[in-house]
């Protein structure tokens, strides 16, 4: 099995990525951070010919989770976070205030998810990798050499860790103890700007040195 993999940008104002993950053969799929684009996401599915089965967030932060309670309607499909974003998610309006931006509606969340669980769709399944650090609940999806790292991990940088549930010192052990330790081949794709790779984050990105 392979995955088909369709990046749709999510957010306009905050420039952040979501991943629209199909199992080829079977065209069931996923989608990964939709942000405030969900009807963008949809029509990626449409073309594409991707049954979306459920919709999984990284993290609980605005930029990612913003659309979730209209994405919850439209896609008719769960929705999939972290257990140890809950509190994050409280802090959806202020978020939003901060930005000069509307009240956010807070999205109901289907299953609550914890390290090491599986998400099947077609004959393909992601694991969860819990990488705490730039929120409590960030998650990681690994699978068939494709990492889906959210705010985690970036091409030559790492997620910020100074908002409500951050920690640096986390996010750094995280990453070096979770992340790194996969094969340095491995296709990261992070929550916002472009691809890179494990080896190359390895070997190179400042923070990390």
């Amino acid at each position: 099995m392979s995955l088909e993999i369709r990046r749709v940008i999510a957010d306009p104002l905050f420039y952040s990525n979501c991943f629209l993950v199909a199992c080829s053969g079977s065209g069931e799929g996923i989608a990964i951070d939709p942000g405030s684009r969900n009807e963008a996401v949809i029509e990626a599915a449409k073309e594409d010919g991707t049954k979306i089965i459920a919709v999984l967030y990284t993290h609980g932060h605005i930029d990612h989770i913003g659309g979730g309670a209209e994405a919850r309607r439209l896609f008719g499909v769960p929705l999939m976070l972290h257990e140890d974003e809950s509190a994050v998610l409280s802090t959806l309006s202020s978020h939003a205030a901060a930005f000069g931006l509307p009240p956010v509606e807070d999205p109901v969340i289907d299953r609550w998810l914890r390290d090491g669980d599986g998400i099947e769709f077609g004959e393909c399944s992601l694991k969860v990798i819990h990488t705490p650090g730039h929120s409590p609940g960030g998650i990681c999806l690994l699978g068939y050499g494709h990492l889906f790292a959210g705010d985690t991990l970036f091409q030559g940088s790492i997620g910020r860790s100074d908002l409500k549930g951050g920690d640096h010192a986390m996010l750094i052990d995280s990453i070096k103890s979770k992340l790194l330790v996969l094969p340095p081949e491995t296709i990261v794709h992070p929550g916002h700007g472009p691809d890179t790779t494990i080896g190359e984050e390895a070997k190179a990105n400042p923070f990390l040195q």
